[in-house]
């Protein structure tokens, strides 16, 4: 992603000495990302060490390959400990936007998510409620009718 300190996308052509040179900058652990999805343990590895990042790289770039037909991937910097809080907003076809409650989407097992526990517990309604004008702007901005994932 531009210009975020975290995570860059690699092009699959670039190859994996580019995209190494990306997990030197960024700090390791990193995760080897699909483009084009990703979910349990396809579509994605985890590296810890530098030694291990170009058998990562090429196995998930093969596996993107296969499972989506597209083989670019991304390298972001691994959060061990990160809670995984989505926010949904619903638009129909007037405009009007809600936000239901945060979901904090944290139990899982490995990559694979488990249970979705809503209203997330470590986010506060006051929270929740300053997040709400950003999404709707967003949601409005794109013209979402239906529901979407913030």
């Amino acid at each position: 992603m531009p210009g975020c300190p975290c995570c860059r996308e690699s092009r699959s052509d670039r190859g994996a000495d580019e995209a190494a040179a990306l997990a030197e900058q960024i700090g390791y652990p990193v995760i080897v990302k699909a483009v084009a999805g990703g979910g349990r343990e396809e579509g994605m590895r985890v590296v810890w060490d530098p030694a291990d990042f170009v058998a990562a790289w090429n196995e998930t770039r093969a596996s993107a390959h296969a499972i989506f037909r597209d083989g670019r991937l991304y390298v972001e910097r691994y959060l061990d400990s990160a809670r995984h809080v989505e926010i949904q907003i619903l638009a129909d076809k007037h405009g009007g936007i809600v936000q239901p409650r945060c979901r904090d989407c944290s139990c899982s097992a490995g990559t694979e998510k488990l249970v979705e526990e809503s209203p997330a517990p470590l986010v506060s309604d006051e929270r929740s409620r300053r997040w709400a004008p950003p999404r709707w702007r967003g949601g409005g901005a794109v013209g979402l009718r239906g529901g979407g994932n913030i």
